[in-house]
């Protein structure tokens, strides 16, 4: 999902001076699961604080997908409880991601479809000693299996380690459910006599059959804003086009005139952040940010002057999904929900790409700037 300036700009940087200020300090952050296990590893090894080793490596990451999907679980991710329950040890569940989703605030929003990632683990652990009543117990066998249900608003949407699901609730609840099935052979001895002796003899088998259920959930609220503008080409003059457009509730937006005429601005951008480590699941939160690019024509608040176009067109974006539409030189008011029947979908990517570039590119000189200045006081 990463921005092709953004990275060649980031990396090209970003590898050189951190090459300058590498210590022998090395977090827990999983860089051969990156595309450039190199430049990682450079970052993770350098001075800078953690929190902006993680922001340099969130760049690095091509597919957030494959990133939160793609991995084998070991060790408990951080937070988690585990439980233990018969010969069921160590059980636990994790919804490591919701994707496409960001945070606002503490609210996961979703445009109410996508894909709910959750990993578990657990061992299984053989009793041990004499039952009551028995002079002797073994357990030669025990069988287990196990399988991850997921439920959303308590319908189940699949099973495995990922599910997708579509809904058009407002809000909802996902959960994740490890259900392990054990089945346990027990044999019991008991004491019994034989002529004048007593002796522990095999008494009859027992098998034991049980289910143990490890569930995580989340809740999360739909983002569909209800998008509007309007766009009405004012005047013509001497080959120039004046119009204005204004538009509402919308993350971002573009108009396009002709093949190298446009305005684009956005108001939001998804920053990136980890959580649940050791396994570092990549998430984004929205921030209010303004940016805007613009090529080949005038523009004051909300008033543009275009050379005549041959063909206009609007895109409106919510946080992960946009809509185009044809404009004219005629006067055009909408109206519009930004329903995911008719929209083309971007799952963050422009809003992130945008970002993501201007923020690689500061952060790169920051780090060039960082590094000098520190090199300067060992000198002194």
């Amino acid at each position: 999902m990463g921005n092709t300036l953004h990275r060649v700009t980031l990396r090209s940087l970003t590898a050189i001076a951190l090459m300058l200020a590498a210590t022998p300090f090395v977090t827990g952050f999983p860089c051969e699961r990156t595309t450039y296990v190199n430049d990682c590893t450079i970052v993770m090894q350098s001075a800078l604080p953690d929190a902006e080793k993680l922001d340099v490596v969130a760049g690095m990451i091509d597919d957030t997908y494959a990133w939160n999907t793609q991995f084998i679980v070991h060790d408990l991710p951080e937070g988690t409880r585990i439980v233990n329950d018969g010969v069921v040890r160590n059980a636990w569940i994790r919804i490591f991601a919701v994707m496409p989703s960001a945070y606002q605030n503490e609210t996961l929003l979703s445009p109410g479809y996508g894909t709910v990632v959750a990993k578990g683990a657990y061992t299984v652990e053989k009793p041990t000693g004499t039952e009551r009543g028995d002079c002797k117990t073994t357990y030669p066998r025990l069988d287990h299996n196990s399988e991850i249900q997921h439920t959303l608003n308590d319908k189940a949407i699949g099973t495995g380690e990922t599910a997708r699901f579509n809904t058009t609730a407002s809000m909802f609840d996902i959960h994740a459910s490890l259900v392990i099935h054990t089945e346990l052979t027990v044999k019991h001895y008991r004491l019994q006599r034989v002529g004048k002796r007593l002796v522990c003899a095999f008494s009859r088998t027992e098998i034991r059959k049980r289910t143990t259920t490890v569930t995580d959930s989340l809740r999360a609220v739909r983002h569909e804003p209800k998008i509007t503008y309007s766009f009405n080409a004012t005047k013509t003059y001497f080959g120039i086009t004046q119009a204005t457009f204004t538009a509402a509730n919308q993350s971002w937006f573009r108009l396009q005139f002709g093949p190298e005429t446009f305005y684009e601005e956005h108001t939001a951008a998804l920053d990136p952040f980890f959580t649940l480590k050791p396994y570092y699941t990549l998430h984004y939160r929205v921030q209010p940010v303004v940016t805007v690019t613009h090529r080949n024509l005038r523009y004051d608040n909300n008033t543009f002057q275009i050379t005549t176009p041959t063909a206009c067109e609007i895109t409106l974006g919510d946080l992960f999904q946009a809509h185009a539409y044809p404009c004219s030189t005629n006067s055009t008011t909408r109206t519009d929900s930004i329903e995911a029947l008719h929209m083309t979908a971007v799952i963050n990517t422009t809003l992130w790409n945008d970002a993501a570039t201007l923020g690689g590119i500061a952060l790169a000189a920051y780090l060039l700037w960082h590094i000098g200045i520190n090199s300067l006081r060992r000198q002194a």
